[in-house]
């Protein structure tokens, strides 16, 4: 699944506003881990986007995230169910 450039440049921003690491030096295929080591950051990460997007995620959902790209995809997959449930 390919994200939209809206949602990948507010997702970029959001990680970079989040993990203090610039813009450019996040992209699709860099691993999360490189941009969150610390496992409490992750959840606080996610939390945080949760509520700025209004979506829920689920701990299931986030054991398949390794990269920026996969994270990217599960989002989108959960805006757009939420856009065919309204």
């Amino acid at each position: 699944m390919n994200s939209s450039p809206e949602s990948t440049n507010l997702l970029i921003k959001t990680l970079s506003t989040f993990t203090k690491i610039p813009v450019e030096h996040i992209h699709r295929d860099r691993e999360i881990t490189e941009l969150v080591a610390d496992s409490f950051l992750l959840i606080e990460l996610m939390l945080n986007l949760q509520e700025s997007l209004d979506i829920a995620l689920e701990q299931e959902d986030l054991e398949q995230v390794h990269t920026v790209g996969d994270l990217l995809d599960l989002l989108e997959q959960r805006l757009a169910g939420q856009a065919l449930a309204v």
